[in-house]
Parts: structure tokens; C-alpha cells; sequence
């Protein structure tokens, strides 16, 4: 009589896909296993009992229980009709805690972020992930300067780990002085007006905004770009941003611009329906003969669209399946055409200033005394903040 008896470690699929095989399982054992039970291994494997399977089965088997992440080595193992699933489980994590950091919402952001949990299984690349993000959040919120330790402690009767990560902020990372490059066209005095980063003065009151921080980085990218949108430049391009180490704790943040020509408005084309009252867009089509020839402007085209917004809502007309499209012609000129704008802004890459600021200040990190003094300097209506 010949015995079927096989061994299946993790094998790709293109590799097992090659090869022929198929057999009834009518018995499924595991071996290995403490805190997790043989039921709820079986039904991870997603094998049962009096079933054909084949090597793709088994493949895929593996793949699940390796999803879990509850295990660091899996066999299984063919002997006629008998299965035996062979595991080594990952350690449950009993405590993970945070030292050294004394903000507590800093605190919080982290733990309420990584991936990792107490009474969860402990997986070496989901923690070394925890770290690198654990230093990103840190980053993000200035601190540059961090030093980052982290000790686990194995009980190997319990098959746990005790982690503790302790965080050495440093000093926040300061900007010394804010540089445009490229081809800007426009002044820098003027560029640092646009931007909410600021750079650090010794005689100046310290707000949030000296600090290197990458949400507001990114704001500023899309205030850059808006202003320069704004001002008639249709393909303007921040073609990268980055921070350069100046000494111990500042930085020169270095913006690229790339501004492009300047654009012009031509000709507004609105269409629409053919049982909508034209009169009723009369305004509109104002609006369209004073922007005719003046600097491409991307509030200006919000206004509008607001305005079609408003008029429809008056007339109870019903615009839907929103499309704009803008055509270069010679001489740096646009065609604008906008029909049925109403999903519009929400299909729009680009946000206006004021959009861009909403956005920004709803963002967890934004602290409370940024947002007060926002409202204060008109960039904000209390309600915008949720």
C-alpha cells in the first residue's frame, strides 16, 4: 500500500501552481498551540474536515494563518487522510507603555496610531513599523531632535512581552530662514506673506509657526500654489520643498517654484440645458465679459461657480453630473466652460486659500492658540473649526 505523507512549509503560488496534487482530508490535528484553540485554528486555515483539497489550498491555508499574525512559523503536514497543523505562536504583548514624554497629547497621538496593542501578538516588523512611524509623528510635530529607545521583556512561561519605548523629544526644530528658489517671479517678501511658516527671530513673540512641522509644510504648498493661481499662473509647479540643517536645532526651509507663464482668460462658454430660462444666467454671463482677458484667477472661477450654484438653487433647478473643462489656446489664453457644475468642487484637485486653511486647521495638531489667533487675523470664522 502505498502512504501519502507530505510536508508543505510557505511555498509560493507560482511555484506550487506547477506541480499536481489533490487528497481527502477527513482528520485535521494541531501541534503547538497554548493560547490559541485547535477550533479557531482550523477555521483560520480555512481547511475542514472531509474536504479535497489541492496545493492551492494549501497555499492559500498558509497565507491566512500568516495574516493573522498570531503565528511566527507554520507547517503543515499530509499523512494519508490526517492533517497536522504544526504552529509556533508570536508572544502576546501584556503592556506597551510610553516614557519621557511629558505633552500628553503627543502621547495620546501616538498610542492612538501605532499598530500594536496590549493583548495583541507581538510581530517584530509590525513593531520596528511602530517605531519608524512613532518618529514620523515626532517629526511632523517639530521634534527633529528625538531620540527614540525601545526594551522588550520576554516571559517565556507565558509566551508574552512587556514593551516600553521611551522618547527623548530634544528641542523642537526651529526655522532660521525660509528660501525660495527657481523660477518664482515673484519676491520673496511676498512668497513669506502667502505662507503661515514663519522664520524664528530672537526679538519676535515664538508662535507654532517657527517650528518645522510637515503639515504646515504642506499648507504651504497649497497656499503657494493657490496665490500663484490667483495671480494669472495656470502651470505653476512646487516642484519639492525640504528642510536643510543649519546647526544643532534650525533649519532653512528651501522651497522650489516653478512659476511658468502667465495666463489670461478668453472666452466663457456656460452651457446649459435647453428647457432652463437663459435670463436666469444673465449675471453670469456679466461676470464672464469683465474676467475676459484679465490673469487666469482660480478664486475668480470659484465665484462663479458659486454663483451658478446660488442661481440654480433659487430657480430649483437640479444640476448634476458636474464638468468643467479648460482649454489652452495661443498666446497663454484659457477657454472655460463650465455645465451641470454642481459636483464640481468636490472633483477639483486644487482647493481655494481659504478651503486650504479649513482644511489645515481641523487637523489634530493644530494647536488652540494657532487657531485663536487665525479667527483673530480674519484667515478663519469660528465655525470653520470643528
Amino acid at each position: 500500500m502505498k502512504i501519502k505523507k507530505l510536508l508543505f512549509f510557505f511555498i509560493p503560488i507560482f511555484f506550487l501552481s506547477t506541480l499536481s496534487f489533490s487528497t481527502t482530508i477527513n482528520i485535521i490535528k494541531v501541534e503547538g498551540n497554548k493560547r490559541i484553540s485547535k477550533e479557531s485554528i482550523i477555521v483560520l486555515s480555512g481547511i475542514s474536515e472531509n474536504n479535497t483539497i489541492d496545493l492551492e489550498d494549501l497555499n492559500n491555508s498558509l497565507k491566512q494563518l500568516y495574516q493573522t499574525d498570531f503565528f511566527s512559523d507554520i507547517k503543515l503536514d499530509i499523512n494519508q487522510d490526517l492533517l497536522t497543523i504544526k504552529v509556533v505562536e508570536n508572544p502576546i504583548i501584556e503592556n506597551i507603555s510610553l516614557t519621557g514624554i511629558k505633552k500628553k497629547s503627543i502621547e495620546e497621538l501616538i498610542l492612538s496610531s501605532i499598530n500594536l496593542r496590549s493583548r495583541k501578538s507581538y510581530v517584530e516588523n509590525i513593531f520596528k513599523s511602530d517605531l519608524n512611524l512613532i518618529e514620523n509623528i515626532l517629526k511632523t510635530n517639530g521634534f527633529y531632535f528625538s531620540n527614540i529607545k525601545s526594551t522588550l521583556t520576554k516571559n517565556e512561561q507565558l509566551n508574552s512581552v512587556d514593551i516600553n519605548i521611551d522618547i527623548d523629544l530634544g528641542k523642537k526644530a526651529k526655522i532660521k530662514e525660509i528660501i525660495f528658489l527657481g523660477d518664482k517671479k515673484i519676491k520673496d517678501k511676498k512668497l513669506l506673506e502667502i505662507i503661515s511658516s514663519e522664520e524664528h527671530k530672537f526679538c519676535k513673540f515664538i508662535s507654532r509657526k517657527v517650528y518645522i512641522n510637515k503639515s504646515l509644510i504642506d499648507l504651504d504648498i497649497r497656499l503657494l500654489e493657490n496665490f500663484y493661481k490667483n495671480n494669472g499662473y495656470y502651470n505653476v509647479k512646487v516642484l519639492d520643498s525640504f528642510a536643510e540643517i543649519d546647526n544643532k536645532d534650525s533649519f532653512k526651509l528651501i522651497f522650489n517654484i516653478e512659476a511658468g507663464d502667465k495666463y489670461f482668460f478668453n472666452d466663457f462658454i456656460l452651457e446649459i440645458p435647453d428647457d432652463y430660462k437663459k435670463d436666469s444666467f444673465k449675471s453670469i454671463e456679466k461676470i464672464f465679459s469683465d474676467l475676459k482677458n484679465k490673469p487666469y484667477s482660480l478664486d475668480n472661477l470659484n465665484l462663479i461657480l458659486e454663483e451658478i450654484d446660488y442661481i440654480a438653487s433659487l430657480k430649483l433647478y437640479d444640476f448634476l453630473n458636474a464638468e468643467v473643462s479648460e482649454q489652452i489656446i495661443e498666446n497663454n489664453k484659457l477657454n472655460w466652460r463650465p455645465w451641470e457644475h454642481r459636483d464640481f468642487m468636490q472633483s477639483t484637485p486644487e482647493l481655494s486659500t481659504h478651503m486650504a486653511l479649513v482644511e489645515y486647521a481641523n487637523k489634530e495638531s493644530t494647536g488652540r492658540e494657532e487657531l485663536e489667533e487665525m479667527v483673530k487675523n480674519g484667515l478663519l470664522k469660528p465655525e470653520d473649526i470643528t
